[in-house]
C-alpha cells in the first residue's frame, strides 16, 4: 500500500518537471531565435552601412566633379571678360584714331586749291602733306574694315560669355543638387552608424582632454597615438571576455537541454544580456574593407581632400612666421566638400589652437593625416572613414577663396604627402 502510495504521489513529480523542462526549453528555443533575428538585424545594418559608404563617397566624388567643372568654367570666363575688356579699350582707340585722320581729309578735301596755295608755309609742303593724305585713304579704309572684323568679333565675344554665364548657373544648380543628396546620404549613414553612441561621447571626452593639454601639434598627435594604443589593448581584452561570455553562455543552454532535472531558468534580461551586448556599449566596429596605410609611395594611392590648386608646397616658407610649411596648402572654392585622403579612424574632430578647425584622422599604427581650415566637420572622434568618404566642408569665404591645410605625419613627425597623393583626377594642379 505504501509503495502504491508513493507511486501515486511521483506521478504529479515527474509530470510537473516534464512540463517545467519543457517551459524551460521552449523559452531557450525563443531566446535563440531572438538572438538569431537580432543578428541578422546586425548584419543588415552592417551591410546597409557598407552600402552607404559606398554611395557617399561615389555621390561626394559627384559634387566634387560640379565644383571643378564650376571652376573651370570660372576661370574661362574671366578669360572671356578680360579679353573683351581689351578689345574694347583697342576698339575705342582705333576709332580716336580714325576720327582724328579723317577730319584732317575732310578740311583739307573742304579748302578750294587757291586757298591751299595761298596758306602760309612753302607750296610744296601743302603738297606733301595732301600726297600723304591721299595715301592714308587706303590705310584708313583697311582700318575700317578691321575695326568693322572686331565689332563681329567683340559681339561673338559677348554671345559666347553670356553662354558660359549659363553653363555657370547649371553647373552652380548641379553643384546644389549634389550636396543635397549628399548631406541626405550623410545624414542617413550618421543614424544609422548611431553617432551619440557612448563609446563615442567617450572617445570625444577623452581627446578633447588631450587637446587641452597638448603643448603643439605634434604634442598632440603622440598623445592621440598613445591613446589609441591603450584603447586598441582595452578594446580586445572587453573582445575576448565577450566571447568568453557567449561560449560561457552556450554551454550552459546546450547543458541545460540536456539536463533533466533543471535549475531554475535565467529572466529574459539576463539572457538578452548575455546573449548579445547593448549596441552603445560596443566598440565601434572596424568596416571589412579598411586598407593598411601603403608602405611606400611607389604607387600613390592618397586621395586629393579637396579640388583645388596647391599654393603652398612641403618645405615653402611661410609668410607670416619665420618657419617652413609642414604640410601643403590647397586653394579651393568656397564650400567646396572635402573627403578623407585615405582609409582610417577619427582620432580628433574640433577646434585646435592657431588651426581651427581641425580633423586627424589615424591610418594604421605610424600614421596620421591633419586637415585644417574645415568650416564644417562631418565625422566625430571614433569614426572609421574609407578614402573619398566625406569628412567636411569648406567655408563660403566672402573674401577670397578659401585655404585647406594637410598635413601627413608618420610616427608624429611631418613627412612631404604630394609624392603619396594619386595622380589622377583627385590631384590637383600645382
Amino acid at each position: 500500500m505504501l509503495s502504491a502510495l508513493l507511486l501515486s504521489l511521483s506521478g504529479p513529480v515527474v509530470l510537473a518537471e516534464d512540463t517545467r523542462l519543457k517551459e524551460v526549453e521552449r523559452a531557450l528555443e525563443q531566446d535563440r531565435a531572438k538572438a538569431e533575428a537580432l543578428g541578422r538585424q546586425a548584419q543588415a545594418l552592417k551591410d546597409e552601412i557598407k552600402g552607404l559608404r559606398r554611395d557617399v563617397v561615389a555621390a561626394a566624388r559627384a559634387a566634387q566633379g560640379p565644383e571643378e567643372a564650376l571652376s573651370a568654367t570660372e576661370h574661362a570666363l574671366a578669360g572671356l571678360e578680360a579679353e573683351r575688356a581689351d578689345k574694347q579699350a583697342a576698339l575705342q582707340t582705333q576709332r580716336s584714331r580714325l576720327v582724328r585722320t579723317l577730319g584732317a581729309l575732310q578740311r583739307i578735301a573742304l579748302r578750294p586749291p587757291e586757298v591751299a596755295f595761298a596758306a602760309p608755309g612753302a607750296p610744296v609742303d601743302t603738297l606733301r602733306s595732301a600726297m600723304l593724305l591721299s595715301v592714308a585713304v587706303p590705310v584708313i579704309e583697311r582700318r575700317g574694315q578691321d575695326l568693322r572684323g572686331e565689332l563681329v568679333a567683340l559681339d561673338g565675344l559677348r554671345r559666347e560669355i553670356a553662354l558660359k554665364q549659363g553653363d555657370l548657373a547649371a553647373e552652380t544648380r548641379n553643384l546644389e543638387a549634389e550636396r543635397k543628396r549628399l548631406a541626405r546620404l550623410i545624414e542617413r549613414k550618421r543614424g544609422l552608424e548611431n553617432v551619440t553612441s557612448a563609446e563615442q561621447r567617450a572617445a570625444r571626452a577623452r581627446v578633447r582632454k588631450l587637446a587641452r593639454e597638448a603643448k603643439d601639434l605634434r604634442d598632440f598627435v603622440a598623445k592621440l597615438e598613445r591613446d589609441a594604443q591603450k584603447r586598441a589593448e582595452e578594446e580586445a581584452q572587453e573582445a575576448a571576455a565577450r566571447q568568453e561570455r557567449e561560449s560561457a553562455e552556450r554551454a550552459t543552454q546546450d547543458a541545460g537541454g540536456r539536463a533533466t532535472a533543471p535549475t531554475e531558468p535565467q529572466s529574459q534580461e539576463t539572457q538578452q544580456a548575455l546573449l548579445a551586448t547593448p549596441p552603445a556599449k560596443r566598440p565601434l566596429e572596424k568596416p571589412d574593407n579598411v586598407r593598411d596605410f601603403p608602405r611606400s609611395t611607389a604607387v600613390s594611392t592618397l586621395v586629393m581632400p579637396a579640388r583645388g590648386r596647391v599654393v603652398a608646397a612641403f618645405g615653402d616658407r611661410e609668410k607670416k612666421a619665420a618657419t617652413t610649411s609642414r604640410g601643403i596648402s590647397i586653394l579651393t572654392r568656397g564650400a567646396a566638400q572635402v573627403v578623407a585622403p585615405y582609409d582610417g579612424r577619427v582620432r580628433y574632430a574640433g577646434v585646435f589652437r592657431g588651426y581651427g578647425q581641425i580633423l586627424i584622422i589615424q591610418h594604421g599604427e605610424r600614421y596620421h593625416t591633419v586637415l585644417a581650415g574645415l568650416d564644417r566637420i562631418d565625422a566625430v572622434a571614433g569614426q572609421w572613414v574609407l578614402a573619398g568618404e566625406p569628412v567636411g566642408v569648406m567655408s563660403r569665404s566672402e573674401n577670397g577663396d578659401p585655404i585647406l591645410y594637410l598635413e601627413l605625419r608618420r610616427s608624429g613627425q611631418p613627412i612631404n604627402p604630394l609624392p603619396w597623393l594619386a595622380t589622377t583626377n583627385d590631384k590637383v594642379q600645382g
